[in-house]
């Protein structure tokens, strides 16, 4: 199941993605390094990944 919901700035996708009552890893698609890390630095996750979806106990940024 996918689900994708519209946002304007980081800041609110943020908002959206702590707002829900799961956390256990989070995907951050984007072609500025910048914005991945502070995306990943205040998502309420166990896992962050970029651009790339690994399920397992790594981070790989492509």
């Amino acid at each position: 199941m996918l689900s994708v919901l519209k946002f304007k700035t980081a800041e609110q996708a943020i908002e959206i993605a702590n707002g829900t009552d799961y956390g256990l890893a989070a995907v951050i698609f984007t072609d500025n390094l910048s914005t991945a890390i502070w995306c990943s630095e205040r998502l309420d996750a166990g896992q962050a990944h970029v651009n790339k979806w690994d399920v397992g106990g790594y981070c790989q940024v492509n």
